[in-house]
């Protein structure tokens, strides 16, 4: 049969491509995110990064002053076509997996708080500019 396995010399070509790939791909979307950050920096929270680390923004989420807020961009957003996520309706402590759990009827006002106003947006490395321009004029617009 064959050996369809990388040989040595195939695997020392693809391996630096790999790492340029992954780079590429971290760059990329960090110039999405900046993007994001530059529009909604005085409307939204946008997500926070330590000085000296690097966020590969799995997710790219903001924060509104208030649920009425959120869920007003989400119906906009929804109504135009464009993706968006509420990826933490519940707070974690509030999931009925945690009901046996000391403290589950306990309120964590952070995390509630966070729960009820924040929305992620479509972020990925190939997201063209005018492309998320169009993503963040709806975002605009529903305030």
């Amino acid at each position: 049969g064959m050996n369809s396995r990388l040989d040595t010399i195939q695997a020392a070509i693809l391996l630096p491509k790999f790492k340029a790939l992954a780079e590429y791909e971290v760059d990329n979307r960090q110039m999405v995110a900046d993007r994001y950050n530059v529009a909604f920096a005085q409307y939204f929270t946008t997500p926070f990064v330590q000085e000296g680390c690097q966020s590969v923004y799995a997710q790219y989420a903001i924060l509104a002053k208030d649920t009425v807020t959120r869920d007003r961009v989400v119906a906009h957003l929804t109504e135009k076509k464009i993706p968006n996520m509420i990826y933490y309706p519940t707070p974690q402590h509030a999931l009925p997996v945690f009901g046996d759990e000391p403290g589950y009827s306990e309120s964590f006002v952070n995390a509630d708080d966070y729960c009820a106003r924040t929305l992620s947006l479509p972020m990925h490395p190939y997201l063209e500019a005018q492309e998320q321009q169009l993503i963040i004029d709806a975002v605009l617009e529903a305030l």
